[in-house]
């Protein structure tokens, strides 16, 4: 079994629903983090949720 580098981390990516921040949002679940993405669109936040594997809060800003 794989040690996981972030295990009980947690993790504020902003502009985690979309480009960088998603691929950063989801390498860090992958690696045992607790995520919390920011984003504009709800829709957005809860389509990257969805790819995201792991532990994985979101948390949304005004536009």
């Amino acid at each position: 079994m794989k040690n996981k580098l972030l295990a009980g981390k947690i993790a504020l990516i902003v502009g985690g629903s979309q480009g960088i921040g998603l691929a950063t949002a989801a390498l860090f679940a992958e690696e045992g983090a607790t995520v919390i993405i920011t984003g504009r669109n709800r829709a957005s936040l809860e389509t990257a949720i969805a790819k995201i594997q792991g532990n994985v809060r979101k948390a949304i800003t005004s536009a």
